[in-house]
């Protein structure tokens, strides 16, 4: 345990750590010449100086000032220069130098090693790849060439190396670059993709064929004002009369290079060109030719099918070009997909639905009185406008109840209740009013006769007591007593205990010590005493709270060895 019991004639020039056992900055008495010794006594020799100790006998130099090593000679094959005052550097000389950078003496190794670094099988310094490496040259000290040549499939173009990792090019696509598949090929020779149209444009181009060059704008006019329009069969019919009965060869020729895939109403279009008198966007010639043409040979007919799969749903004709139907979405007509499907039948039913989850509802006005759905929201603003802001404490039906008592018939309770009190302004005597228990009486005089439970000679008019009037006083509480603030009450002996806390410390293995005293205040005093001595204890105090202190030791006291005193100041 560290203690103090003496501090005499003490002069500090640098530090004591008590604690760690030190003397820091600490300066050893400078003396010019030996004084008388004592054994152990140690200074420091000003004129020579050397550090000296007396060992009982003599004085002996501890150090010298220049250093103890006064000589540095070296030995075979070492070079030394300097030492006489500073630093000694010392080398190997110059022929071991070229000996070791040639290689051939091989100075200070065994003969076995010398083998082994000539035949390089120790390969000392390396990983054992990499002496595979050097035996293999597979590091390719020397300079390598690189062959690359170009390997290509319907499903992959690769770039091979002929002594590494071969590279598989990846396909374009829309955000990145890279090289064209066959597919991309062929889409581009057949412009499959109809690039610059809109899908239905593509529709209506896949039902049109011409074999030879037309005016697309008089095209286009004509159709927009030939409301007869021509039914599918009959122009099929037409496509099909390769003989072109009563035709002229130049309509017939123009009449070959019609072709039609989808279905139109013959009936209606035989009557429109029945009745077309004008032959709207077509020659006198040509409208003399499918008047004539009363026989409308060889009807076409065309069958459909349809082909289903998880990715399309497409239409198949057996003469023309297939059609594939789009999905439905939120501004077109299409068909149903099969996750469209599954959606609609994991939906619940309109009728009694169940539903799962967090279902979301409109919410509906403050005080709607209908059949629609009362959301959370809702039913939320109905309590609050019932509860009006009512305190937290009676915002339900059973906290008011609670707060009446559950009186069913409060208001005749309390009704009753008043009718035996006095009032409080206009009665000019109470005769009967009951126990006293709180507050200040404000009358002006109570006659003993009406003041029960009392004893002594008290009358209830004495004066408080002061400095210079003997009277009534009050008790301080241990709250006013601790805090010692007040100039009124007094305190007793156990308040004045209550300002002090006493016990011992110590376990034998901690040197941090946490003592609670609950004074209230870092204003405290730490006494400590040896518990069997009575010798006084020095430790470090740290005060970390108004009710806490810690005690901490350089060595671990035994068992309650240390008796600790905490005083409160102020």
């Amino acid at each position: 345990m560290a203690e103090i019991k003496f501090l005499v004639d003490l002069d500090v020039h640098g530090n004591i750590d008590l604690n760690d056992h030190e003397l820091q900055n600490f300066k050893i008495q400078h003396l010019a010449a030996d004084p008388s010794g004592v054994e152990g006594q140690i200074y420091y020799n000003t004129s020579l100086n050397l550090l000296k100790f007396y060992n009982g006998g003599s004085w002996v130099t501890l150090s010298s000032a220049q250093g103890d090593i006064t000589e540095v000679i070296g030995g075979n094959n070492i070079d030394v220069s300097g030492g006489s005052s500073g630093a000694a550097t010392v080398n190997l000389d110059s022929a071991t130098i070229s000996a070791i950078s040639a290689n051939t003496a091989k100075t200070g190794i065994t003969t076995a090693q010398a083998n082994a670094i000539t035949a390089n099988t120790a390969k000392v310094g390396i990983t054992t790849q990499q002496a595979s490496d050097i035996t293999a040259n597979n590091a390719k000290v020397t300079n390598v060439s690189t062959n690359l040549s170009v390997t290509q499939s319907g499903t992959s173009l690769v770039v091979n190396s002929s002594d590494g990792t071969n590279a598989s090019l990846p396909a374009a696509d829309t955000d990145n670059w890279g090289v064209m598949t066959d597919e991309m090929f062929d889409a581009i020779q057949a412009n499959t993709a109809k690039t610059g149209i809109t899908s239905a444009e593509q529709t209506k181009l896949g039902h049109i064929s011409v074999s030879q060059a037309v005016d697309l704008d008089t095209m286009e006019s004509n159709i927009a004002t030939n409301n007869a329009k021509i039914s599918y069969t009959d122009a099929s019919a037409v496509a099909a009369n390769t003989a072109k009965n009563s035709y002229p060869s130049a309509d017939a020729t123009k009449v070959g290079h019609i072709s039609v895939t989808q279905a139109v109403d013959l009936d209606t279009m035989e009557s429109d060109i029945a009745t077309n008198n004008a032959k709207t966007g077509i020659s006198a010639a040509q409208a003399s030719a499918i008047t004539a043409n009363t026989a409308k040979e060889t009807n076409v007919d065309t069958d459909l099918g349809v082909i289903t799969n998880s990715t399309s749903f497409t239409v198949t004709s057996s003469d023309g070009n297939n059609a594939s139907l789009p999905a439905a979405n939120t501004t077109n007509w299409g068909v149903m997909t099969d996750e469209m499907y599954d959606t609609l039948q994991a939906a619940a039913p309109k009728a009694s639905p169940a539903l799962t989850g967090t279902p979301t509802a409109p919410t509906a006005a403050a005080n709607t009185n209908t059949t629609q759905i009362a959301t959370t929201a809702y039913v939320q603003t109905e309590i609050g406008d019932l509860i009006g802001g009512a305190p937290g404490a009676l915002d339900t039906l059973n906290e008011i109840a609670a707060a009446i008592n559950d009186d069913a018939n409060y208001a005749a309770t309390i009704t009753s209740a008043l009718a035996g009190k006095s009032p409080i302004a206009g009665s000019s005597s109470i005769v009967t009013v009951g126990t006293i228990g709180t507050g200040v009486w404000q009358g002006s005089e109570i006659s003993t006769t009406y003041i029960a439970n009392t004893s002594g000679t008290n009358t209830g008019d004495e004066l408080p007591a002061s400095t210079t009037v003997a009277g009534v006083v009050e008790r301080a509480t241990n709250s006013e007593a601790s805090i010692g603030a007040d100039t009124t009450r007094y305190v007793t002996p156990a308040h004045l205990a209550a300002r002090t806390y006493t016990t011992t410390i110590g376990n034998g293995s901690s040197t941090s010590i946490a003592v609670t005293h609950n004074l209230g205040t870092r204003n405290v005093i730490v006494q400590m005493y040896d518990s069997s001595s009575y010798e006084t204890v020095y430790a470090e105090v740290v005060r970390n709270s108004n009710s806490q202190v810690t005690i901490g030791f350089n060595d671990a006291p035994a068992t309650d060895d240390v008796t600790i005193l905490v005083s409160k100041v102020g």
